[in-house]
């Protein structure tokens, strides 16, 4: 039987539905997607999307079926424009295709579940650190029988939200936020930029001989097009360094072992592309 979108299907145990949903912001468009169930349309947190790049435009004709491969086919016109299509029977796993949000749920290693802080203590929530096949370290977390709806979002402004539904209000209560401090969110004082946590709100700056590359952002609190250079850099013609103390280092950047402070400092002299280096020293036992 087809989803066409007069219908939804629930989750066995009631938290979530899929179904057919329209955007605020995007009049004339329609997409298939999973939400949380039991919250008012009017707050309807949409936390996967299967159509993305290929909405609807065709609502009449809409319809989400299994096709003869048992793959789940999106098709409007009747079926004769194919919008989106899953090649398996299984559509929605682990998030192994993330959006912004991090569900309770998904399969966890109960052998590195954290424990309640004390016997007869339910906790609401519990976190669970695994290393999958491919080595890499997961953590994931999961809820109590009877616990309220909570999840994480991440937002654009590079921070993480962790959100609980407030049935009183309607609407979703921020329960913490990370990075607590702004200084810590990647990228928040954009290029050539740094924050200083030194003042007692921190605030961005541009390194010496740059400036903001937009005076009216940065004015107004947006820092994310960073700084730009009042002067263009003159390879080789006698450009030097400047030491800037207790920065932190940016996460990409190319390692050179066995190289002294000198060593450094002529290394990234000799190539164009390097615009600043960072030294670290330390002895092994």
């Amino acid at each position: 039987m087809a989803l066409v979108p007069s219908r939804t299907l629930v989750s066995d145990q009631g938290a979530f539905a899929l179904g057919f949903f329209s955007p605020s912001n995007a009049t004339g468009k329609m997409y298939v997607g999973i939400w949380f169930n039991d919250i008012p349309q009017r707050n309807r947190t949409v936390v996967w999307v299967a159509n993305r790049d290929e909405p609807i435009t065709d609502a009449s004709s809409a319809m989400l079926a299994v096709a003869d491969d048992s793959g789940l086919v999106l098709s409007e016109t009747d079926g004769r424009r194919e919008l989106w299509k899953a090649n398996t029977a299984t559509l929605w796993q682990s998030f192994e295709n993330p959006s912004d949000a991090i569900l309770a749920g998904m399969p966890l290693r109960t052998s590195h579940r954290t424990r309640p802080p004390s016997r007869g203590v339910s906790p609401l929530m519990y976190l669970t650190i695994s290393t999958g096949a491919d080595g890499e370290t997961y953590s994931t977390f999961g809820l109590s029988d009877g616990s309220s709806k909570v999840w994480y979002k991440a937002e654009y402004s590079g921070e993480v939200a962790f959100l609980r539904w407030n049935a009183s209000s309607s609407e979703w209560t921020p329960i913490s936020r990370s990075p607590a401090y702004k200084c810590n969110t990647y990228g928040y004082c954009g290029a050539y930029g740094y924050c200083d946590n030194t003042d007692a709100i921190p605030t961005c700056r541009c390194l010496d001989g740059f400036g903001p590359s937009d005076e009216a952002e940065w004015a107004g609190g947006n820092f994310s097009r960073g700084c730009r250079r009042k002067e263009a850099l003159r390879c080789g013609g006698g450009d030097g360094f400047l030491t800037l103390p207790a920065m932190k280092a940016p996460d990409r950047f190319l390692r050179l072992w066995n190289k002294s402070f000198d060593d450094c400092a002529a290394e990234c002299s000799s190539s164009c592309s390097c615009v600043a280096y960072a030294y670290a020293s330390w002895l092994e036992n």
